[in-house]
């Protein structure tokens, strides 16, 4: 199984936290990949966080058992992604960023309604403006 990298495990959080209800639906059917789910959930509530190792560890787990449920992506990134833009033009982005710092956080082009708020904790992302 392929690990995940520092740099893939907060986008594998975001893609989780703001994908929660359709995860738990997919995952539903396994004890034991619904409980991957959980773990995941507890660990970004629990104070103390868990380590970076622990966190990519959960990531792991939670990717392959969404994978075993049928999901041939996963919760990780798309390995390749390129930036995108046209010659000439500053984009502007606005972000939403996780309180804790844990995940990503979500795009605008994600967000359905206002306030934004973290799908694990219940607190609202940060709005941050890029550009």
């Amino acid at each position: 199984m392929t690990r995940s990298g520092p740099r893939d495990v907060p986008f594998s959080v975001a893609y989780a936290c703001a994908h929660l209800d359709e995860l738990r639906t997919l995952l539903e059917e396994s004890d034991d990949a619904a409980a991957r789910l959980t773990r995941l959930v507890s660990a970004l509530r629990a104070d103390p966080r868990p380590s970076e190792a622990e966190l990519s560890a959960l990531v792991d787990d939670l990717h392959a058992a969404v994978q075993a449920a049928g999901d041939p992506w996963g919760v990780r990134p798309p390995a390749q992604r390129g930036p995108l833009g046209a010659a000439g033009v500053e984009s502007v982005e606005v972000v939403y960023r996780c309180p804790l710092g844990v995940c990503a956080g979500r795009d605008a082009d994600e967000v359905d309604r206002l306030p934004v708020r973290c799908a694990v904790t219940g607190r609202d992302l940060v709005r941050e403006r890029l550009g």
